[in-house]
């Protein structure tokens, strides 16, 4: 069990990372470590951590090396990543990590670019992620084949996907003859770079489950309206899958027999209002169900729950938030404003097997925030305080642990909570 006060762990190891290769070791509890980290891959109860570039780091290069004439790579005077293994009992060992680059052309600009990636050592493999501190884009893997990842370019709307097998180090671009000829149609139909229709090529990417086919958002065929699509990885085609007149939709995940689930948003124009509704989108018959009134806010890894919330259109406005199983078919309220709390963040997450949540909440009175974790299926809710005047990153299960980036911003301090959480009941 964890003490209501995160900054008085008893029995906790208070932690500084440092050179070696053993670093520590401990009973598995609550762990404090004085850097920002972020979960980079997990097997069980064991993980993997990577340093991230603090606030300090950030403000000490555009202070002192900015305006210098850095180059590419300038950011790595003040920043260097670091790799932290934490096994089943708590031991922290410092692992190796490579830099890895690759270059490719891009079919639509014919420039040269280059993503920066880190690779490393897991269990299932050899795994790359985005270096801290470039602009690579954020990697997403396909669930079934961890080396082969998703990509958008840096002109992200006006860009094709892009998949980067990580065995070969090559890039495939995806349909890069449509896309030219999208472009030279906008380009055409609106001489006034500020007037006219805008084109999005692609946006909101997801691999489905079994990393066949990639949904995503696309106006190609309708600059006034934006509509679902879908990409056959096999046959390298692109195929319209839905498109309502005033209706927009925004991707979320899929479920495990292979529907896209998404947030469905009409828009009344007259009343300056929306109604938002949680759908799933049969990619074969092209059929929309509609599973929840309500905004969906996001969906278990393993595509079986999700999670949804609902609110008031008059004051106070109040929020309450559901868990529905797509097996049964069945909402479980699970949390609801009131006074003294609310719903402050859509930073949600599952644990890998998708049996419990957690989210931030904000308390209304004293302007702080707490951790909010449920159990689905013992229906059991706890709350852990945060320290106030922090800024908060995305927190994320890292086993039966909750990985907390901190940054008090007036000290430029940076902090990472590892917080044990009771194990699964499953």
């Amino acid at each position: 069990m964890i003490s209501k006060r995160l900054f008085s762990l008893a029995g906790a190891l208070l932690i500084a990372i440092v050179g070696g290769e053993t670093i520590a070791a401990s009973t598995y509890g609550n762990l404090q470590f004085d850097k920002r980290l972020a979960l980079a891959a997990e097997n069980n109860q064991e993980v993997l951590l990577l340093s991230m570039p603090s606030a300090k780091q950030m403000q000490e290069f555009v202070r002192k090396v900015l305006p210098h004439n850095p180059g590419r790579y300038g950011y790595r005077r003040v920043y260097s990543p670091e790799l932290i293994r934490v096994n089943c009992q708590g031991k922290q060992t410092k692992m190796p990590i490579r830099r890895q680059t690759v270059v490719y052309k891009d079919g639509i600009s014919s420039e040269s670019l280059t993503l920066d990636l880190l690779a490393f050592e897991t269990k299932q493999g050899q795994r790359w992620v985005a270096e801290p501190g470039t602009d690579t884009p954020d990697l997403l893997p396909n669930p079934s084949n961890l080396s082969q990842m998703l990509f958008l370019g840096r002109g992200r709307l006006r860009s094709p996907l892009n998949i980067l097998d990580a065995k070969t180090l090559k890039v495939k671009q995806v349909n890069v003859a449509g896309l030219r000829e999208a472009i030279a149609k906008v380009q055409a139909l609106r001489p006034d770079e500020e007037l006219g229709p805008r084109l999005t090529w692609v946006s909101q990417p997801l691999w489905s489950l079994d990393g066949k086919f990639i949904a995503f958002i696309s106006n190609r065929n309708n600059y006034q309206n934006s509509a679902v699509w879908l990409h056959n990885v096999a046959t390298g085609e692109d195929s319209q899958l839905i498109e309502i007149p005033g209706v927009v939709f925004h991707l979320h995940g899929w479920t495990t027999d292979g529907r896209i689930l998404a947030r469905s948003i009409v828009v009344s124009k007259e009343v300056n209002s929306s109604k938002e509704t949680v759908v799933a989108i049969n990619p074969v018959t092209k059929q929309i169900q509609q599973l929840a009134e309500g905004s969906l806010l996001t969906v278990s890894d393993d595509g079986k729950t999700l999670l949804y919330s609902t609110r008031k259109n008059e004051p106070p406005f109040s929020q309450k938030v559901y868990a529905l199983s797509l097996k049964t078919g069945k909402s479980q309220l699970i949390f609801q404003d009131s006074p003294q709390e609310k719903f402050g963040s859509r930073i949600i997450d599952f644990s890998a097997n998708g049996d419990r949540i957690a989210f931030a909440l904000a308390d209304s009175g004293k302007r702080s925030q707490s951790l909010f974790v449920y159990n689905l299926p013992t229906q059991q809710a706890k709350r852990f305080p945060l320290p106030q005047n922090h800024l908060g990153f995305p927190v994320v299960w890292a086993g039966d642990h909750l990985l907390v980036p901190l940054e008090d911003l007036q000290k430029l301090k940076s902090q990472t909570l590892l917080l044990s959480v009771e194990p699964s009941s499953k």
